[in-house]
């Protein structure tokens, strides 16, 4: 999301850790433009469980991931498989062009 989620990874207990996305007003507006289809869904749920889990990068950015994955799945893990991703990502935006 937009907000990168700022006011949830304050929140956070570990560098890994759950937290509640609240579908706020302004959630819900981003979500109606992008995925109008899922935007009544959001609504009435009103909250979302996901789980955080932060890294520093070699360049001293801040890594922070979102997924529903466990926890079983390490933050190692995690990472490798999105820059896996990342990479399948690059070469279908390389594509598109």
């Amino acid at each position: 999301m937009q907000d990168k989620m700022e006011k949830e990874r304050k929140q956070m207990q570990t560098a890994d850790d759950t937290v509640i996305l609240k579908h706020s007003s302004a959630r819900l507006q981003k979500i109606r433009k992008k995925h109008p289809k899922r935007y009544g869904h959001m609504k009435k749920k009103g909250k979302t469980t996901v789980r955080i889990s932060r890294s520093t990068l070699p360049s001293g950015n801040e890594l922070a991931l979102v997924t529903d994955l466990p926890d079983t799945v390490t933050t190692e893990e995690l990472a490798d498989l999105y820059y896996q991703r990342w990479e399948i990502e690059k070469k279908y935006h390389t594509l598109k062009k």
